[in-house]
């Protein structure tokens, strides 16, 4: 029989068995049994008094520290067992206070047995002990038993699968008893082990998860996406479009919530800032036939046509600040309609140069530069101004101060007129619209300031 101290038993299981064990363990579980051990001399020759131990008397007062890896979280989850915990949840169930007491021979109580399996100090135990108990052990989420109780419960509301719980609903989820364990946020909150307060689809498909229902399949989910739709009257790329952006983020689209959360679940990632674009690519990814340039182009010209605009005349008379605060259904206000059009993202401010682009992009004709001039002169004539003289007297002050839709203020009329760019406005501008728009320049009275002074 081989005899050797409690720090050589020590450093032999570790090297080994592999088993890690302090050998003041050894000597204090020794203690406890009443073994004392023999005197010898250690390899310097030292007498150690009763400081030898047989490996039969050290190996049976340390027998669970000395089981196989395997063989102990056998016996540790044949131990639990015993205090009705199978999986996961129920040893969180179990709680903290209750494990802290409880008896887990030959570990002993739930401190050192937490310590024994986590392979570490636990001096209270908790929720990610538990957690991390089940992982080193392989406790299930659910036992087997446990799963046939619950699922139980959602057959008899006709969900016996993970497509049949995803289209439940959230709401009705909540709404619904599911005896013996309660509505849908306390059946929930049952079945994952925690507390459940504001419910999900992401703790539909947990559930599912724990339960064993299968995932569903790209097509299936595909199928979802395009029922959750048709419910709301869009089965195609035109309606889904029409149904308009604004609409969408503020319509609820049961069982994924409402418009934000429902692109973000189709696109399988987080959209912040939905746009247009996205319908787009929700349309894509559902398969939805996509538009012809050609039909793109009809619909920009629809959503004109539905404001009277249907010419590049119109749209120029419609006006800069009128197309901005317009909405244009289903692309959003006039900024996000012209990005739409002309394919970048257009920033403030409007100009009227993205309303000529407009016009050129839906294909409405060049105005003749007859046309042009006449479309100035009839803005003029609007502020009672219809010649050379009536022009120079309305003066510059005035003209500075003076929308002239839909050019904007005389600074920005004069530089559309003329061409440049025009900052500050001076009364030889006025002379030079009246030369371009009346063919005539201002007599010598007529070149004079409205205060006498000479140009």
């Amino acid at each position: 029989m081989r005899y050797a101290t409690a720090e050589a038993w020590a450093k032999y299981f570790q090297e080994t068995e592999g088993v890690q064990i302090i050998y003041m363990t050894i000597r204090c579980r020794l203690k406890a049994a009443g073994i004392i051990g023999i005197t010898g001399r250690n390899k310097i020759g030292r007498t150690l008094r009763n400081g030898f131990y047989s490996e039969k008397d050290v190996r049976e007062t340390c027998m669970d520290l000395l089981m196989a890896i395997e063989e102990i979280r056998r016996k540790a989850k044949e131990i639990l067992g015993l205090h009705g915990i199978h999986d996961r949840r129920s040893l969180i169930k179990f709680g903290s206070n209750k494990f802290a007491k409880a008896d887990f021979h030959p570990f002993g109580k739930g401190q050192a047995f937490a310590s024994r399996i986590l392979h570490e100090i636990v001096e209270c135990p908790t929720i990610n002990h538990f957690n991390r108990i089940s992982d080193t052990l392989g406790l299930p989420q659910l036992s087997n038993h446990n799963k046939q109780k619950f699922c139980a419960a959602l057959a008899s509301q006709g969900i016996i699968d993970r497509k049949s719980l995803i289209e439940f609903g959230i709401r009705e989820f909540k709404k619904t008893d599911f005896p013996p364990f309660g509505k849908g946020s306390a059946f929930a909150s049952s079945v994952l082990g925690e507390t459940v307060k504001d419910l999900s689809l992401k703790h539909l498909h947990r559930i599912a998860d724990a339960l064993g229902f299968p995932s569903l399949s790209e097509q299936e989910k595909k199928q979802q996406y395009i029922q959750a739709l048709a419910d709301k009257d869009i089965d195609d790329r035109n309606s889904l479009i029409r149904f308009g952006l604004s609409k969408f983020l503020k319509t609820d689209f049961p069982p994924f919530g409402k418009g934000y959360a429902f692109i973000s679940a189709i696109l399988s990632q987080i959209i912040r800032q939905p746009l247009l674009n996205h319908l787009h690519r929700i349309a894509d990814v559902l398969g939805f036939p996509k538009y012809s340039e050609e039909e793109v182009k009809q619909q920009y010209i629809q959503a004109l046509t539905e404001h009277g605009i249907h010419s590049r005349q119109l749209l120029i008379q419609f006006g800069v600040v009128k197309f901005y605060r317009t909405e244009f259904p289903p692309f959003g206000k006039g900024m996000a309609f012209a990005s739409a059009v002309l394919g970048e993202t257009v920033k403030a401010p409007l100009k009227l140069d993205h309303l000529h682009r407009i016009a050129d992009a839906l294909g409405f004709l060049e105005y003749s530069e007859e046309e042009v001039k006449q479309q100035y002169i009839q803005t003029l004539v609007k502020q009672g101004i219809n010649d050379s003289q009536s022009l120079i007297q309305f003066g510059v002050v005035r003209s500075c101060r003076t929308d002239f839709p839909p050019f904007g203020k005389g600074h920005a009329f004069a530089s559309i007129v003329l061409g440049e760019s025009i900052h500050p406005l001076k009364l030889i501008h006025l002379h030079r619209i009246a030369d371009v728009l009346f063919g005539e320049k201002g007599s010598e009275k007529d070149s004079k300031t409205p205060f006498g002074e000479e140009k």
